[in-house]
């Protein structure tokens, strides 16, 4: 079940960062809109008024925007972390080293053999 979750969360990945654009240009717009209406007003607009909270929610989303990875990049996370964990594993050590200890017994067996057959 974990694993669905995050390949949903992978795929709903560029609906999210197109979301995060689209509000950072929302709020640039916003910001560029009252600054206009600021400085239209004439010098005599005290510009300390100014909801500042405007571009600082305009640069978070953009900067989210630009640090989310693409889906390409999010699937090879995830598997990159699979294969950390799979390696990690001491089952995986251990029928590691029986493999390879299998592979080089057949392999004494058919240089032996092949010795044998000159």
């Amino acid at each position: 079940m974990e694993l669905a979750l995050v390949v949903y969360l992978i795929g709903i990945l560029p609906s999210v960062a197109n979301l995060f654009v689209g509000l950072c240009v929302i709020f640039s717009a916003l910001t560029a809109i009252v600054l206009l209406v600021y400085s239209l007003a004439g010098e005599g607009q005290d510009l300390g008024k100014f909801p500042k909270w405007i571009p600082i929610v305009a640069i978070s989303l953009g900067f989210v925007a630009a640090i989310l990875p693409s889906e390409k990049t999010a699937y090879m996370m995830t598997a990159a972390y699979v294969t950390q964990k799979v390696v990690e594993s001491p089952q995986v050590g251990e029928v590691g080293s029986k493999l390879l200890q299998a592979v080089n017994n057949n392999l004494d067996k058919v240089i032996t053999e092949a010795e044998k057959d000159k």
